[in-house]
């Protein structure tokens, strides 16, 4: 299996209108599985223009994602299921209430969508939070 990352962003048309900056953030890597097997992990936030610190919220949000990822990947647990993308849902989740309360503010200030696809030989997962969407080919065209 061979992966190819490419990752672009740009200012959507509500932060275009009110004046604000792209409040996108990405982590993707391929990391190795302890059979040797490439794992795909990306992870994909889109800080909502409508609170004040929807950027932050989206880094924090792909940034914690990927970090409890490595960590699953090198203590060897991982299994490609339900419970994986609950564990880094509410991992995420978790990070931006204590940033919230840290800050003083409330957690919708940190609103941002969540896509995360995670991807290896023996299947794939994907995660949505919010608008967005994924697109997958899996050799039969995009489905």
């Amino acid at each position: 299996m061979s992966w190819r990352l490419v990752y672009a962003s740009a200012v959507g048309t509500s932060h275009i209108s009110a004046d604000l900056p792209c409040q996108d953030a990405c982590q993707m890597q391929v990391a190795w599985l302890n059979d040797q097997q490439p794992l795909l992990v990306m992870f994909l936030a889109d800080g909502a223009g409508s609170v004040s610190q929807g950027g932050e919220g989206a880094t924090l949000a792909v940034n914690e994602a990927m970090a409890y990822m490595s960590q699953k990947v090198q203590g060897g647990e991982l299994g490609l299921n339900d419970i994986l993308a609950t564990d880094i849902v509410l991992t995420v989740r978790q990070r931006l209430f204590a940033e919230a309360e840290a800050k003083e503010l409330a957690v919708r200030d940190f609103a941002c969508t969540f896509l995360g696809l995670i991807s290896s030989a023996n299947g794939t997962l994907i995660m949505q939070i919010g608008d967005g969407g994924v697109v997958v080919d899996f050799g039969h065209g995009l489905q």
